[in-house]
């Protein structure tokens, strides 16, 4: 699963900063003053610190002293953009690849050179600005600055009975603790065959993850992907594709525990049918996207219907979408008479999708616990929906190792 603040956070990061007094309120509780996001029930708060009481005597001599603390919180809204979020899922990545995973308290690298590797993106492009960009957005999410809170649930298993329990807790905490610059000076062995950077002496930093990701890494829960293909889209000629896909790759992580996975016999041949367990309707991937469509639907409805149906046929092509299908029509829409309200129904229609390739591996790996020797063949991909399966959608198996 995706872990519900990450999740909000994610929102938070590409929703539109545009319209920051509606979905970006203020708050004063507590001794803390900034913005708050709510993502259902989940918070992310921008905090710029404890606000000293000022007597009406000295608020005009700190008048301008305000006003640059004002500038500074909006400042770091602005920062959090797409390329936050990629540096968010970068460093979830790095946690996983570079600790044991077993604890928050393990500290992690993060070099700036990962987030241009991980992206794809030329040595020509990596000049000193963008590098400062990446810097700049690695720092807020690792201060106090930035913090997650809201409602969690996980369903535990028993080691001894086998059964499974929910448990109820709230996550809160930064997103990120930092701990050191890690730069040509530092004495780390962790550090000391990585060549040096030219982006001055700073070479990334050393982090933990926050208090509010303890329950999920304890339960083993944290196991979403964050794919390097999307990393790769360009976050203006690709913004469809980016968004859409990273929703969807939420949608079918959160619904894999509950959808259906089981073996028949198609054309003599054992398969594994795996059934979504819900389909979505166009306009939730839209909104939940965060994309903003309605304006130009208005004026210019069949762009949107082009974009979306380019951007799920991008996302199959790349690997990220094993398939997709429409329910009660054909995926490019083009059954919708061409008049002024056609895009009011298109929306309402319904989409089935089917994870790809390395997402349906691991939901084959932590759906089958496989006990003794031997090796055991991954689920098969089928669009099932009530119906028998269609031979249309294959999906190549493969062998997991035991684990």
């Amino acid at each position: 699963m995706h872990p519900p603040p990450v999740q909000a956070l994610n929102s938070a990061c590409i929703e539109d900063k545009g319209l920051s007094e509606d979905l970006f309120p203020s708050f004063d509780e507590g001794g803390q003053r900034g913005l708050r996001y709510k993502h259902r029930d989940q918070v992310v708060e921008l905090i710029y610190g404890t606000p000293e009481r000022l007597s009406v005597d000295v608020v005009e001599a700190k008048r301008a002293e305000i006003a640059g603390l004002s500038d500074l919180l909006y400042n770091d809204l602005r920062l959090l953009d797409d390329m936050a979020w990629d540096v968010a899922a970068l460093t979830l990545t790095a946690f996983f690849h570079r600790t044991s995973a077993t604890s928050i308290n393990e500290p992690f690298a993060l070099l700036l050179r990962d987030y241009f590797d991980w992206r794809g993106t030329k040595a020509s492009h990596r000049d000193y600005e963008t590098k400062v960009a990446v810097w700049d957005r690695l720092r807020l999410l690792s201060s106090q600055r930035v913090r997650l809170a809201g409602p969690c649930e996980l369903y535990t298993t028993d080691l001894v009975t086998g059964r499974r329990r929910k448990e109820r807790f709230r996550a809160e905490g930064p997103f990120l603790v930092f701990h050191a610059t890690l730069s040509r000076e530092t004495d780390c062995s962790e550090q000391a065959s990585l060549p040096f950077d030219d982006f001055g002496l700073t070479l990334g930093a050393k982090l933990t993850l926050g208090d509010w990701a303890t329950k999920f890494i304890e339960a083993r829960s944290m196991l979403g992907l964050n794919l390097k293909r999307l990393a790769e889209y360009d976050t203006r000629r690709q913004h469809w594709e980016r968004r859409i896909g990273w929703y969807l790759l939420f949608q079918m992580q959160n619904q894999a525990p509950h959808s259906q996975i089981e073996a028949k016999m198609v054309s003599g041949v054992k398969r594994t049918i795996y059934t979504p367990q819900q389909p979505l309707y166009m306009k939730t991937i839209l909104e939940g996207s965060r994309l903003t469509w309605r304006h130009t639907a208005e004026k210019n409805p069949r762009r949107i219907i082009r974009h979306f149906c380019d951007a799920l046929a991008t996302l199959k092509s790349d690997g990220i979408l094993g398939d997709y299908r429409r329910l009660g029509g054909p995926s490019d829409l083009s059954d919708f008479c061409r008049n002024k309200d056609y895009i009011e129904h298109a929306v309402k229609t319904r989409w089935l999708f089917m994870p790809g390739k390395e997402q349906l591996d691991q939901i084959a790996n932590d759906r089958y616990q496989i006990t003794g020797s031997g090796w055991r063949e991954s689920p098969d991909l089928r669009a099932s929906n009530g119906r028998p399966p269609s031979p249309s959608l294959p999906h190549s198996g493969k062998l997991l190792p035991q684990r």
